[in-house]
């Protein structure tokens, strides 16, 4: 029996613990500190519509600005879908907006969200990341444009 796991399997277990360790974390320090070991040092981050991210430290502003407008945001995986150093992961995640969020006060409002995001893994970390959410539904559920 062969008990070798493939590098799609590694990859995949890097974006699972990047969920669990950094988004999940109850520390928010602590899950800042573990971008360290999953987070590649040159690091680039796309989402439509936003300014692309560099690096550990630019992933960690993200990080703690998302963390501190929904400090009860938790993610669930739909589907994870690997294939070489591309690791593919559908989505939902749900929090409450508590902290300013994009320059938009508290509301208080619980939101879902659905995405999509593309990862590429290079020896054991995250190295490119392709983000999308379905940001029109976040808006409309905090109440920032109408339904």
């Amino acid at each position: 029996m062969n008990t070798t796991v493939s590098t799609s399997e590694q990859n995949k277990v890097v974006v699972m613990r990047r969920v669990e360790e950094i988004w999940h974390n109850p520390n928010l320090e602590a899950g800042l500190q573990a971008v360290d070991d999953l987070v590649a040092e040159d690091y680039v981050g796309h989402s439509p519509g936003m300014p692309d991210i560099y690096g550990r430290d630019g992933f960690k502003a993200l990080i703690r600005s998302i963390r501190t407008a929904f400090p009860d945001l938790r993610f669930t995986a739909d589907a994870i879908i690997c294939e070489g150093d591309k690791v593919v992961a559908v989505y939902s995640g749900r929090g409450t907006h508590l902290g300013s969020f994009n320059g938009i006060p508290p509301t208080g409002k619980t939101v879902i969200l659905k995405g999509i995001d593309m990862f590429r893994i290079a020896d054991g970390m995250m190295a490119e990341d392709w983000l999308n959410v379905d940001q029109l539904s976040l808006l409309q559920q905090l109440g920032v444009i109408p339904r």
